[in-house]
């Protein structure tokens, strides 16, 4: 089982999804931060 990161918004739905391919594998934090300011 590999690990992944997520956001999700108020409603549930998910806005973001990234599926890492080792354990060591990341999304881009700057992505992260984009996904998460259309949330506010």
């Amino acid at each position: 089982m590999l690990p992944g990161t997520f956001i999700i918004d108020e409603h549930g739905i998910i806005r973001y999804a990234y599926y890492s391919k080792h354990a060591g594998d990341h999304p881009n934090i700057t992505d992260l931060i984009a996904v998460a300011n259309t949330l506010e």
